[in-house]
């Protein structure tokens, strides 16, 4: 009889035990509670949430960088933009149809678009600068309170962001890839569109670049070249804004391609941690029969004992 009940008391346990698990599955939807419900599946599921909490934290790099993108994408337009009406106001200055009498109030116009090129230059976005190069906090466009004279203070570097575990890639240009172009051919960023408008202006208000009195024909000359000198900063602007457009299409594909992998690996940890609650369900009433039975079984063992006794 010892045995007996030592039979249906390690019954009773397995059964407490597999009703703990189904109760725990039930509550949470979890399927395991513990590594040792199934070392193999839980190991799975743990490599599934390191790999969707890793995933996750490039996404919200990746949607910080868009933003920071495309704010420098919109910027670089209306830097374009501004140099173009630069340029309409410099070959309105040289047709012979303007009166050198209109030139002061062109350079006073030319000036507020100098104002809005350094503003736009000087853009930020969830408190980073667009173009100061891989420091973000640095103002990449220092303008002189006495001269006017607009420098770059930025960096040629540029700011790494991760597209990938262990990978990654170049974000935004510069400030010295949009305003300075190769003025002599040897492949040296060495002039400013900055300063060809100051001479623009100086040359409207009847200046050259050493502060010298000039008009008529000098005046022309002087913007003649200067427009030349301008189309070649406007193409740096370009191939800018070109350069940006293909570091932007990395981080659009490489976002799409982390939203696809957190997927698969939420799929994964989903396929091996959610319990089948419609089986849950099944296998609990089942345990409740095998309850009711068990304990009907141990009823009348011990009836027949207790009958035993009396003979």
């Amino acid at each position: 009889m010892v045995s007996m009940n030592s039979y249906f008391f390690s019954q009773l346990t397995t059964l407490n035990k597999e009703s703990a698990k189904l109760s725990y599955q039930s509550a949470s939807g979890e399927k395991l509670r513990y590594g040792s419900d199934d070392s193999v599946s839980f190991a799975k599921i743990l490599n599934a949430k390191q790999n969707i909490t890793t995933y996750e934290n490039l996404q919200a790099n990746l949607t910080n960088t868009g933003i920071f993108n495309t704010a420098s994408d919109s910027s670089i337009a209306e830097i374009k933009t501004a140099a173009e009406a630069v340029k309409s106001e410099i070959l309105k200055a040289i047709s012979a149809t303007m009166s050198s009498s209109e030139y002061p109030s062109m350079a006073t116009n030319l000036e507020g678009i100098k104002d809005t090129l350094l503003m736009l230059a000087n853009e930020k976005v969830n408190g980073q600068y667009l173009f100061s190069g891989s420091d973000t906090t640095v103002q990449p466009f220092v303008k002189d309170s006495v001269t006017g004279v607009v420098t770059y203070a930025g960096n040629t570097e540029s700011k790494m962001i991760a597209v990938e575990k262990n990978t990654y890639s170049e974000q935004g240009v510069n400030g010295l890839d949009i305003f300075y172009y190769d003025s002599d051919g040897d492949g040296t960023s060495d002039r400013s569109y900055f300063d060809d408008l100051d001479e623009v202006i100086n040359a409207l208000n009847g200046y050259d670049s050493s502060g010298n009195a000039i008009s008529g024909s000098e005046i022309t000359d002087i913007l003649r070249a200067k427009l030349d000198d301008m189309n070649m900063g406007y193409d740096s602007m370009n191939v800018a804004h070109s350069v940006l457009g293909s570091r932007n299409l990395i981080f659009e594909n490489a976002a799409e391609h982390i939203s696809t992998k957190i997927l698969n690996y939420k799929t994964m940890e989903s396929t091996y941690a959610d319990a089948d609650l419609t089986e849950v369900a099944v296998r609990m009433k089942s345990l409740e029969l095998i309850y009711t039975s068990l304990y009907s079984t141990i009823s009348k063992l011990n009836e027949l004992s207790l009958v035993n006794f009396v003979k």
